[in-house]
């Protein structure tokens, strides 16, 4: 079932922090003890209210823009009891906890996280209950009047696994998460959790074909820049950030760490070897989309990949030809490596050359404007650099 939207102003809604904090704490907190709501208890690092343990704004993902009335922290917990408690005026207001209304499947739905969560209503000087240690996002929306609690299992998404999953080891107080060697490429990669990209607080997926309706979402990934010293790169940690990229001179195999310090986040990645030259005689590159026939003679539906054949290396960029292919008009194709989506090239208007003004743009397909058979359909790559072009030639 869908879940309904609370819309009246939580009774016990605190007021607002005053934070431009949109993502993970990554500064070390200080006190004394400001206004807001704090996560204490049994289950958590901390008896009283401390800044680690405070909830702060976040963006919500449908806009990628702080919502004032949405906060969460990242927590550590034990198995045990915690609560919310509220400051204001620089006193205690009491503290709450939860009445469960709604589980969560965990069915990964909609690019929600493939574990459960918990959805509750306030209650005054109530209690939530942790029955399995590990690292959790807690989120309070004080609007909608609910909070959520999810289990937080790190991994990294990308590059390295052809935007799969890559589970990160824990470290036995759930504070470490660490992948090691981890095939970095050029190309780019992200931070996710529990192998998601956001979860609906208002609404969310119950069954594979309920959930995408949610208006109010949290981000369960970080993204961001790579700062590089060296053979060394220190990854923001912006909630819902870019992706981050890798350029040709930080290709490499890494140990990826996340790091839970007190409330703080921190990134990093240490190179500990090179990849190999690449051979490319050996590399498989096709064209894939509904531009062409497939090999039945009929157009095809994003579903057959026509292969293209490796003829050359000279200055560097390797050619992979087909040859006599009819393209259709207003079908849309784009380039792809090793017949999955782990590596694919769409349209770029600065890398498309010969009969350049027959393709056009659309999210990001090359989309064919009028029909014709090319006589070779050439894609080049220079695989040390990442640089390539297309060429269609009559």
């Amino acid at each position: 079932m869908k879940m309904t939207k609370f819309l009246a102003l939580s009774a016990i809604a605190v007021a607002m922090i005053a934070t431009t904090s949109c993502g993970p704490k990554t500064t070390t907190p200080t006190d004394p003890i400001d206004d807001g709501m704090y996560l204490v208890g049994a289950a958590t690092p901390w008896a009283e209210a401390s800044t680690a343990g405070l909830m702060i704004p976040t963006k919500n993902e449908k806009n990628q823009e702080v919502r004032s009335s949405l906060y969460e922290c990242y927590v550590p917990m034990t198995a045990g009891t915690f609560q919310i408690k509220r400051v204001q005026g620089g006193k205690d207001n009491g503290n709450i906890g939860g009445a469960l209304f709604m589980t969560y499947n965990g069915s990964g739905g909609y690019d929600h996280p493939k574990v459960p969560a918990y959805y509750y209503t306030p209650v005054n000087d109530g209690t939530f209950t942790v029955s399995e240690a590990g690292l959790y996002h807690v989120v309070y929306e004080t609007e909608l009047n609910r909070i959520v609690i999810c289990r937080a299992k790190w991994g990294v998404r990308g590059i390295m696994n052809s935007w799969g999953f890559t589970l990160m080891d824990e470290s036995a107080d759930f504070k470490t998460l660490t992948a090691t060697n981890q095939k970095c490429d050029i190309g780019e990669y992200k931070f996710a959790y529990s192998e998601g990209w956001k979860l609906g607080i208002d609404d969310t997926t119950t069954s594979d074909t309920e959930g995408e309706g949610a208006q109010v979402l949290v981000n369960t990934n970080f993204g961001g820049t790579i700062s590089w010293s060296g053979t060394t790169g220190t990854p923001a940690l912006v909630a819902g950030g870019d992706n981050y990229k890798i350029e040709a001179a930080n290709k490499g195999y890494y140990t990826i760490t996340l790091s839970w310090n007190n409330g703080v986040w921190s990134g990093s990645m240490t190179k500990t070897g090179d990849i190999a030259a690449v051979d490319p005689s050996t590399q498989v590159l096709s064209l894939i989309g509904s531009a062409f026939n497939n090999a039945e003679g009929t157009p095809a539906a994003w579903d057959y990949d026509l292969d293209l054949a490796y003829t050359s290396t000279t200055d560097g960029f390797s050619s992979y030809v087909a040859q006599n292919v009819t393209l259709l008009t207003d079908g849309e194709f784009k380039v792809r490596k090793d017949h999955d989506w782990g590596t694919s090239y769409g349209y770029d208007a600065t890398k498309i050359t010969g009969d350049a003004s027959n393709f056009a743009d659309n999210d990001g397909n090359i989309k064919v404007v009028a029909g014709k058979t090319y006589a070779t359909i050439t894609f080049k790559m220079n695989w040390e650099t990442g640089a390539w072009e297309i060429n269609f030639a009559l």
